[in-house]
């Protein structure tokens, strides 16, 4: 399980960066993020 995790955080934090958002913390397996606008989350 620990590697889909792992696969799952760097899927998400290549989207994060991709739409120029910043991770702020993980909780668990979920993220919270800040992104510039709503278009871009």
């Amino acid at each position: 399980m620990n590697e889909v995790r792992q696969a799952h955080f760097a899927q998400s934090r290549k989207l994060i960066g991709k739409f120029q958002g910043r991770e702020i913390k993980t909780i668990g397996d979920s993220f919270m993020a800040a992104f510039k606008s709503v278009d871009a989350a």
